[in-house]
């Protein structure tokens, strides 16, 4: 969902940047009235999108069958969503073309997919790295979803299973997370959608401030 969602964007201002600067230089409408359309337009599929993919997902996987933890997952990976999308904007606001665009994307989300649980555990991550993961949408949202999917969780363990982990906490103890944490990610995720889109916007403006000079 992060790359889906920061790759449909990531190419938008590069392409209208030329129309827009344009229009600007006419005071046809103001940068923020601009970005906030721009936002706005995105809603509808950022809320549908995730839908279509977790509806039919959630049950093949076979994650717990309980409505609250459906809808909580669909909630996650909304939040998720819209923080890629974000820093998709922060990428294409810096970016003059199309091509640079996309030679940034990839390198500026490698190290966030990276450090965000799932390939290396939080506790094992370098200490000269550990900083990433408080500004990581990845972190957050495994986070999450391991929590929403493993809390008071028993799993059935016969005596030949070696490594078994018999509750969920242990479980999510054991990648290194903390049960009580997950109204704190659904917070962060919303804190670092917020931030992501203003460094966005600040970025758009320097932009439209430069090439007046």
């Amino acid at each position: 969902m992060s790359l889906t969602n920061m790759f449909s964007v990531i190419q938008a201002l590069p392409l209208e940047m030329p129309v827009f600067l344009r229009e600007r230089g006419n005071k046809m409408y103001r940068i923020s009235l601009y970005f906030l359309c721009k936002t706005l337009s995105e809603v509808p599929f950022t809320i549908l999108i995730p839908l279509f993919f977790v509806v039919p997902a959630y049950w093949m996987i076979g994650l717990k069958q309980t409505v609250t933890s459906f809808f909580l997952c669909y909630l996650i990976l909304i939040l998720v969503g819209d923080v890629a999308q974000s820093a998709g904007y922060i990428v294409s606001a810096m970016s003059s073309t199309v091509p640079v665009a996309l030679a940034l994307g990839p390198a500026f989300v490698m190290p966030f997919l990276l450090f965000g649980g799932l390939f290396v555990k939080s506790s094992e991550i370098p200490v000269y790295f550990n900083w990433i993961k408080y500004v990581d949408w990845f972190y957050y949202g495994f986070e999450a979803m391991t929590i929403n999917e493993w809390q008071d969780t028993f799993i059935n363990c016969s005596t030949t299973d070696v490594g078994c982990l018999p509750k969920g906490t242990l479980v999510i103890e054991s990648l290194g997370f903390q049960e009580d944490n997950f109204g704190f990610d659904l917070i962060l995720l919303g804190v670092l959608i917020v931030a992501a889109r203003l460094i966005a916007y600040i970025v758009l403006r320097i932009r439209v401030l430069l090439s007046k000079t």
